[in-house]
């Protein structure tokens, strides 16, 4: 059985900035996130509630982060709070990160 082609954290960002390069503070958000708590689940609502604070002010209340795991940088592991709360890894933050300080 031959193994999916996943992009790693790294290829992700890199097309993920060509599509959509407003939504790398969201992955910066998520990268920062994913450090701080030792098991690297977090909270869709966390990270863009932290991207807010930059200020982005066309990220809508409503907004997700399906867009992240379409690229293959977030992977979805649990739902809670009665399905309202999607939480998140981040498969290769190491990749993500590495991108990211290319793209600065």
């Amino acid at each position: 059985m031959e193994k999916e082609n996943i992009p790693t954290g790294y290829e992700a960002v890199k097309k993920l900035a060509e599509d959509y390069p407003d939504w790398l503070p969201i992955v910066e958000a998520a990268l920062d996130l994913s450090k701080t708590y030792k098991s690297g689940e977090i909270a869709g609502r966390w990270v863009l509630n932290k991207a807010r604070e930059k200020n982005l002010t066309w990220l809508a209340p409503t907004h997700n982060l399906r867009k992240l795991v379409s690229y293959g940088i977030l992977e979805k592991v649990d739902t809670s709070r009665g399905g309202r709360r999607a939480y998140y890894i981040m498969p290769d933050p190491e990749g993500v990160e590495r991108a990211l300080k290319e793209l600065k």
